[in-house]
């Protein structure tokens, strides 16, 4: 009877806690290897951060319900400050502060100049473009 009902929907509960917790794992891993490849494939990885920035200052003035400025915001508070716990556990994604820390940090050694090749793509994208000008 109820007491089967509550039973199953605590283990409802449950299952959906281990899975958002995978589910943010594997977002964590997607942008270590997105970051990767962008830096890989010449990008600059740095825009990854500024977008991230972006997402999370957009969240920021969506929580605190002001129409401020977007371009200011304090860069230490994480936007599951404002959006409370329950609700953070049950993100499938990690919080977008984090996400831009991360990547921030991340872009100052994962970037085009650290693959040789880039300049060589680069001057080959400027070369092409100079040939379909003329």
């Amino acid at each position: 009877g109820m007491l089967s009902i509550q039973i199953n929907a605590l283990i409802a509960f449950l299952k959906n806690l281990l899975t958002m917790s995978h589910s943010r794992r594997n977002e964590e891993e997607a942008d270590a290897l997105g970051i990767k490849i962008a830096a890989m494939a010449c990008f600059d990885t740095k825009k990854a951060s500024f977008v991230m920035e972006k997402l999370h200052q957009a969240e920021m003035m969506a929580t605190s319900g002001s129409n401020n400025e977007i371009g200011a915001y304090d860069e230490t508070r994480s936007s599951s400050d404002d959006i409370g716990f329950m609700n953070t556990i049950f993100r499938s994604h990690p919080p977008s502060h984090e996400r831009y820390l991360y990547l921030k940090e991340a872009s100052e050694t994962e970037n085009a100049t650290k693959y040789e090749h880039c300049g060589h793509v680069k001057k080959s994208f400027r070369d092409s473009w100079k040939l379909t000008s003329s």
